[in-house]
């Protein structure tokens, strides 16, 4: 029976209570909370970041729901506070720059947040219209607490850490297979609970123990080539390249290098920039040049000849 003179909320408290008991929650205040006491517990006057809600639901230690008390005639309703959800530190692989700003552009619509809530990061962010350096944004989305998502083709599918990072959300396909493992290993890396709370996620209650990746292409499934990387020499600069080619250094390390610098640079640079690429390189694009080096290392062959003719005109 409920108590004489409870006022709405207190009657509409009372049949969450008697509702939640009956299907199987154990009911804790939030002064005496033991998560491994039942699988299914619901903490009444639980604080979040935003204040406190009625209910926290947690299954396995984990939250997955929040319920407010409402009016009598408003009934009892299960809701997830919009404000109360914080997006974790999300990570989308896009296929090209074009791309890249249309899911920019999505995701700002859907959350119906602020452009500092997803950003782009690719070797072109300045040529658009926010014109933010790369690296600025790069360093935000590592350090601070936005951006909340970033976009990227291929400048941090590697090599970068961004430790609160916690998903991965693939909208391109990757055919190499070492290249894959790569990209997945920007939500490996570990992070405290403290700098979590700082940069990624503020509700953490936990370390940083798993990361998540959202398939949305098949990546997973697609067919993967196993062929080694390319990149031997990481630490030698693309200028350092072409100087040590032009001066006759030509050993396989050297040549696959400077393919993989090229190929990358193909992907970043304008029409205008390829066109000036060509007339410094004997007319060759960037694709033809990058097949004549995959296809050179072999000290006999004239090819080398025309291959040391290029770099010196690049250099």
């Amino acid at each position: 029976m409920p108590t004489p003179n409870q006022n709405p909320e207190q009657l509409a408290r009372d049949l969450i209570d008697r509702l939640l008991l009956a299907s199987g929650w154990l009911i804790q205040n939030k002064s005496s909370v033991n998560l491994s006491a039942a699988k299914g517990i619901a903490i009444s006057e639980y604080q979040t970041n935003v204040g406190p809600a009625d209910y926290i639901l947690f299954v396995d230690k984990k939250p997955v729901g929040v319920i407010e008390a409402k009016r009598e005639e408003e009934g009892v309703r299960l809701t997830m506070h919009e404000d109360q959800f914080e997006v974790p530190k999300m990570l989308i692989f896009a296929k090209s720059d074009s791309h890249a700003d249309d899911i920019i552009q999505i995701v700002r619509k859907e959350f119906a947040e602020e452009n500092k809530f997803c950003k782009k990061i690719t070797y072109r962010s300045n040529e658009g219209p926010e014109k933010e350096e790369p690296k600025t944004v790069l360093q935000q989305f590592r350090r601070e607490y936005y951006p909340r998502i970033a976009v990227t083709v291929d400048m941090i599918a590697t090599g970068t850490d961004i430790r609160p990072l916690e998903v991965l959300l693939f909208m391109r396909d990757v055919k190499s297979r070492s290249y894959y493992e790569q990209m997945k290993g920007r939500g490996t890396r570990t992070c405290s609970l403290e700098e979590l709370q700082l940069t990624g996620t503020r509700a953490a209650k936990f370390t940083k123990d798993h990361f998540v990746i959202i398939d949305a292409v098949g990546v997973e499934k697609s067919q993967k080539t196993a062929s080694p990387p390319l990149e031997k020499k990481p630490g030698v600069s693309l200028k350092e390249l072409l100087e040590g080619i032009a001066m006759g250094n030509k050993d396989e390390d050297m040549l696959t290098t400077l393919a993989n610098r090229l190929i990358r640079l193909d992907k970043q640079i304008n029409e205008k920039e390829k066109t000036a690429f060509a007339e410094k390189a004997n007319g060759q694009t960037i694709t033809q040049v990058v097949k004549g080096l995959l296809n050179a290392y072999d000290p006999d062959t004239m090819e080398n000849l025309e291959l040391k003719m290029v770099i010196l005109n690049l250099v």
